[in-house]
């Protein structure tokens, strides 16, 4: 009877000391699986990096095209979502057979990473393995001295949306229109939000009976709206033949390309949201 006893101890103490009781029919004993590391915060890199607001001040975004066609290709600063989990940039080519230019923007996923230091996006082409296309304005072989450039406004303050801005316009006159995109990446869209040009023509129509398509004007977007986080906020401008701009309305568009509407035909202190941050450089050494 004690010799049993004894057993049943031995037995009971070997199963404590497993790694795996659910291999005894024990799955209550199962060892809880590994959790991800959270993600990193603001907080965490902000004693080692210098970080700063991207879309500071708003609508400021531009990439320096300056030896483009002696480069052949320039790229932006790397954007990190707010949350530090993605980032975004954009390349411009230049092709010389045909005088266009073209764009296109890229985004990483910073999870999949191993061992992440931001650091590495003053360089995003090295992380090339990681580095997945979201969208090119692709060429028009008929068209020379053509250009159409992609460039990040900002991120969402949830993380979840890229507003981005392409411009188009003919390399030796200058721009033609600037359009707006977002892209979702919950549901993986990219949608135009074409109805804030149509809706700011179609005003001016109805106000004044200026055809805008007949003059020289464009949308300046400045990014999110604090106050209205679905929102887009853009200035409008008009533009003489010495390129003097004239104020014609601030807008705002929603992220589903449903409703437009004038905020103002004053420039307003409108409250724009600055959610990405682009880095600068090393504040010491690890």
């Amino acid at each position: 009877m004690r010799l049993k006893f004894k057993y049943l101890i031995c037995l009971i103490i070997i199963l404590l000391c497993s790694h795996n009781f659910s291999s005894y029919g024990l799955p209550f004993f199962k060892k809880k699986p590994k959790q991800p590391p959270p993600a990193p915060t603001i907080r965490d890199y902000a004693d080692y990096y210098m970080l700063d607001l991207y879309n500071d001040p708003p609508g400021s975004q531009n990439i320096d095209l300056s030896n483009l066609q002696k480069d052949k290709i320039k790229l932006s600063p790397a954007v990190m979502s707010p949350d530090m989990t993605k980032a975004a940039f954009s390349e411009v080519y230049f092709y010389p057979p045909v005088l266009q230019t073209s764009g296109r923007v890229l985004w990483i996923n910073l999870k999949q990473i191993p061992d992440f230091k931001p650091i590495d996006l003053l360089n995003p082409k090295a992380l090339n393995e990681y580095t997945k296309p979201l969208m090119s304005t692709g060429m028009n072989m008929l068209k020379q001295n053509s250009f159409r450039t992609l460039t990040v406004v900002d991120w969402s303050a949830d993380s979840k949306k890229l507003l981005l801005k392409e411009i188009i316009g003919k390399r030796l006159k200058g721009i033609d229109a600037t359009r707006l995109w977002v892209y979702n990446f919950e549901d993986k869209t990219l949608l135009q939000l074409a109805s804030i040009r149509a809706a700011i023509g179609y005003y001016w129509k109805q106000k004044a009976k200026i055809r805008l398509h007949e003059y020289v004007w464009d949308i300046e977007p400045l990014g999110w709206s604090l106050s209205q986080p679905d929102y887009i906020i853009a200035n409008a401008y008009g533009y003489s033949r010495g390129s003097k701009k004239s104020f014609i309305g601030s807008w705002k568009v929603n992220r589903y390309n449903t409703r437009t509407e004038l905020i103002s035909l004053h420039k307003p202190k409108t409250s724009i949201s600055r959610n990405g941050f682009s880095l600068t450089g090393l504040k010491k050494e690890f």
